[in-house]
């Protein structure tokens, strides 16, 4: 134990010691910059991931009204080139694109 005295005074005699608090203090001020940068972070990739989930939910909800629309048309325009009038099919396509209007506005 006193030589482990005795080296801290020789140390501080020698001024081996001088600026150790200032590099402390500018070392937990790096720390504390890093943690903050890693939550800011951690914050950015969890809101990335909800809006990641949200695309999805999204898309699964205009894909089905996307196909039923192309569909519908297709088969109309089948019908209309055969030369068969089908005014609930219009009026079912018109509905259609009124629904996936929507829900791409909202």
């Amino acid at each position: 134990m006193q030589c482990a005295g005795q080296l801290t005074d020789a140390c501080d005699d020698m001024g081996v010691t001088d600026g150790v608090e200032d590099v402390q203090d500018d070392v937990r001020a790096i720390v504390d910059r890093w943690n903050k940068i890693n939550r800011f972070y951690n914050d950015r990739r969890a809101q990335v991931v909800e809006a990641e989930k949200l695309v999805k939910k999204y898309r699964s909800l205009i894909m089905p009204l996307e196909n039923a629309l192309k569909r519908s048309e297709r088969k109309l325009d089948d019908f209309e080139y055969e030369g068969i009038e089908l005014p609930e099919g219009k009026k079912l396509l018109e509905t259609l694109k009124v629904s996936l209007q929507y829900v791409k506005q909202s």
